[in-house]
């Protein structure tokens, strides 16, 4: 019966999951199954290749056909018809058809798309005899189910209907639905169901192995109640034993695959626009590889196309590194035979200056409502460059977003677009009643009643930066009694420590998280979202950066909200008041707008394209800091008094760095201290090295004073990373010298990519080598030709800025030259928050140190 259904069409899925194996082994399945000989699979071929030809030929028909609980079948109703009967009798021979009472349980639904009458199975003997008669099979006549119904039947018997109990926070909080609840899935009034006997029938339903014929035109559809007070058994098993490849078809994505597959074929720039659990990042490129030789996919953050392209590897039977592979900033994993590319928005542009855009026919910019500076450049350089210049070119680029002004780019690209619509169960979302600036005491709080009220459902809590993630973690380590795994996700962690966040644990994960998973990262058992309403971003003040905590917008929180509801209703706690909402913008300025864009005007003069006019027709109306941009780079001598790109900057332009540091590595080269000022670079890469409690502050500035031989804190990252590297960064070594272990091994494979890029040039790397005589003289006018710009000079009890006079500047508290206060310093970043701070500071003996030629 399994093969019944098989049609030749069908063979490119189970061609994509061989393709591990040689090209003998597929032509070998495939004359197998054009000539019928399906008994001869496991013989000819061996038992993994059967096994995995039978598994896709099952999971082909699965996503045909769908299955849900419905009401009982009334055969008094508009729907009965004695034909309907008769042939259902007639479908079902030697099995008595007994009128379902009107008020008797709910069973198995079985209909006609098309409106056609509805049969019902009112339990699970009628619907068993008819199984082991063999006529359901014939009667069916379809694909088993759509594997919706795994997900479905979890959230119906799970018991996470928390929203239907007395609220234990409800005295501080107001507490709605969220407004599309009247969308979701599942949400009906005065309805109920009998969930034992749906677990039943369900139970019933997935044991029959005969339901799997081909060309479904039937639906089974399943009514959920949210105020059923039954206790439901568990179908975790059953999940869990869900191949991997049909758990995701139920995904909203795959009512629209042919439509997606026809619009990128038709259209050079297509959008696909659709709300967070539909399915874009991990099912689209499943869905278009085969279309395409290769694609490139762009995500925002280091740690979404690393996981998102482990998951894509996953579910087609991978190893990452072959068919799907991944390339971030310092690491990589693929091969020649990599056709699924996974990488942030700064490798798709440098793919994009090193002119290798040609070597994919898909290009795919995913989470672009984040209008991160590279996605402006990246879709500058497709419309104003790539096109023009190749108009024979069948290249198409399709962008991808959660929430996106639809319209306005539609227009901007002459896109195609699809819009997505999912159906989520809703999400009670709750408001403070009073706006309370200690919203970190309320987040503890709220932790504490969850995890006493159930120790079921993942907590997400989205906080403005590493310090209150620290604060927060610290507490709950303290306050939460019941068995936890606290997971930390912001740039700083590691990558190792942020993937533990699609680990399957067996007790509760409260993530602490930036902003960093508003998007792209999706962790299926989160119920509850805790929202500070902050985030932490860079600005410019006054040509300081400025890390400042500011509001959300409206767009931020509901993308927040959205990271529950997908298999079952979620609780959203806002950590502000609705009229505080209100008043949100709706998006934040994009970073273009705002931040320091130099490195993005040096793409766009190495891609020789204008930044005006392009800006203009991305429909930005002003670029605040394009002047200032400039002129640093002028000043760098990375442009010409014209506007051009000279030779410097186009070396500088080549490297994944800011400016400054590129230009000082390649200073370092020239003079011969090339690997003492790539570890420092690496130094200044890494956040947070040393211990951040209070207690050991004072330790640590002395430490940084003692190694820095009286020149500054560059110095004493050179001299502490080579006392570490010499112990094997042993955690005894660290420990004494109040070092995250981690973070110095972060240093240490930094350091080791950067020497990567310039591996050819260089001699092998020795220990011994570091601290030359005059050794540190050198490394010295290596950074003040990449940091000329960011010198100061003594003036009374404070600094002047070089380049603005009119700033007093002051040095860092931790620092190494806070007591000593020489007269001229340069600094890695100048930070504003009460003041004016120069962070990272290294002493400058004298002026001919700034001199271009010594």
């Amino acid at each position: 019966m399994l093969f019944e259904e098989y049609q030749d069409k069908d063979f490119h899925h189970i061609k994509k999951n061989l393709q591990r194996y040689d090209s003998y082994v597929i032509e070998r399945v495939e004359i197998l199954l054009k000539g019928r000989h399906f008994d001869r699979l496991e013989e000819a071929l061996g038992w993994d290749v059967s096994q995995i030809v039978i598994k896709t030929i099952l999971s082909i028909q699965k996503r045909k056909f769908r299955l849900s609980i419905g009401q009982p079948f009334d055969l008094d109703g508009p729907n009965h018809s004695d034909d309907s009967v008769e042939s259902l009798s007639n479908s079902f021979k030697g099995v008595s058809l007994g009128e379902t009472p009107k008020d008797g349980p709910s069973g198995l639904t079985i209909r006609y798309e098309d409106g056609k009458p509805v049969f019902h199975f009112d339990d699970k003997s009628l619907f068993k005899a008819a199984s082991q008669s063999g006529e359901l099979d014939r009667f069916i006549n379809s694909r088993l189910y759509d594997d919706d119904l795994f997900e479905r039947a979890r959230a119906s018997v799970e018991n996470f209907n928390e929203t239907s109990d007395t609220d234990p926070f409800e005295e501080n909080y107001i507490s709605q639905e969220s407004d599309d609840s009247s969308q979701y899935f599942g949400h009906e009034e005065n309805k109920t169901v009998n969930i034992d006997q749906l677990n039943r029938n369900l139970e019933d339903l997935l044991s029959n192995e005969k339901l799997y014929n081909e060309d479904s035109t039937y639906e089974v559809e399943r009514k959920l109640d949210d105020t059923s007070d039954h206790e439901s058994p568990t179908f975790q098993t059953l999940v869990d034993s869900a191949d991997l490849d049909c758990s995701e078809k139920h995904l909203p994505i795959y009512k629209f695959e042919n439509e997606i597959v026809d619009k990128i074929a038709q259209n050079r720039i297509t959008i696909i626009a659709g709300d967070t659990g539909c399915g874009k990042t991990t099912q689209v490129p499943q869905i278009l590889y085969p279309y395409f030789k290769k694609m490139i996919i762009s995500l925002p953050k280091k740690v979404a196309a690393i996981s998102i392209a482990q998951r894509v590897a996953e579910e087609l039977g991978e190893d990452v590194g072959g068919l799907v592979g991944y390339k971030v900033r310092w690491d990589e994993k693929h091969s020649k035979k990599t056709r699924i590319l996974f990488v942030t928005d700064g490798i798709l542009a440098l793919e994009c200056l090193n002119g290798n855009l040609h070597n994919y026919d898909l290009i795919v910019i995913d989470e672009f409502h984040e209008r991160k500076m590279d996605y402006d450049f990246i879709i500058s350089y497709f419309l104003t460059k790539q096109i023009p210049e190749n108009p024979d070119l069948e290249q198409k680029l399709l962008l991808m977003s959660a929430t996106i002004n639809i319209k306005k780019y539609q227009k901007i690209f002459s896109a195609a677009l699809i819009q997505i619509p999912i159906s989520k169960f809703p999400n009670k979302i709750h408001y403070l009643k009073e706006s309370n600036f200690d919203y970190e005491k309320e987040i503890i709080e709220i932790i504490v009643n969850i995890c006493r009220k159930s120790d079921k459902g993942d907590i997400l809590v989205f906080l403005p930066g590493v310090k209150e993630i620290e604060k927060i973690a610290t507490q709950i380590e303290y306050t939460v009694t019941s068995s936890v795994e606290i997971i930390k996700l912001a740039g700083f962690y590691t990558l190792s420590n942020q993937m533990k966040v699609f680990e399957k644990m067996n007790k509760r994960k409260i993530i602490l998280s930036t902003n960093i998973a508003e998007s792209s990262i999706t962790v299926n058992d989160l119920v509850y979202v805790i929202d500070s309403g902050q985030v932490r971003r860079c600005i410019i003040r006054g040509k300081a950066e400025s890390l400042e905590t500011v509001k959300i917008s409206k767009s931020s929180s509901n993308q927040r909200a959205g990271r529950v509801g997908r298999v079952c209703p979620g609780n959203v706690y806002r950590m502000y008041t609705k009229n505080d909402y209100n008043i949100f913008e709706e998006d934040l300025e994009p970073d273009t707008v705002c931040g320091d864009i130099t490195e993005l005007v040096l793409k766009f003069l190495r891609a020789n394209l204008d930044f005006t006019a392009s800006m203009k027709l991305l429909g930005y109306k002003q670029i605040k800091y394009y002047k200032d941009a400039c002129f640093k780079l002028m000043k760098l001598e990375c442009m010409d008094e014209n506007g051009k790109l000279t030779g410097l900057g186009r070396q500088v332009s080549l490297l994944p760095m800011k400016v400054e540091l590129s230009k000082t590595i390649l200073k370092s080269i020239e003079l011969g201290v090339f690997n003492e000022v790539a570890i420092i670079c690496a130094f200044l890469e890494v956040d947070r090295i040393f211990y951040d409690e209070p207690r050991f502050r004072d330790d640590i500035q002395k430490l940084l004073k003692i190694k820095s031989q009286g020149l500054g804190d560059h110095i004493s990252y050179l001299n502490i990373f080579i006392e570490a590297f010499k112990a094997n960064f042993s955690d005894k070594h660290c420990a004494n010298n109040f070092i995250k272990i981690s973070a110095i091994k972060e240093v240490n494979k930094l350091f080791n990519q950067i020497r990567k890029m310039f591996l050819d040039n260089l001699p092998p790397f020795k220990m011994n080598s570091l601290k030359k005589p005059n050794s540190l003289p050198k490394i010295i006018r290596s950074f003040c030709d990449g940091f000329r710009l960011n010198v100061a000079k003594k003036c009374d009890k404070s600094y002047i800025r070089e380049t603005d006079r009119h700033i007093k500047v002051n040095i860092f508290g931790g620092s190494s030259l806070q007591e000593s206060q020489p007269e001229m310093i340069l600094f890695n970043k100048l930070l504003h928050t009460s003041q004016y701070l120069m962070k990272d500071c290294l002493l400058i003996p004298s002026k001919t140190y700034l001199d271009s030629d010594t």
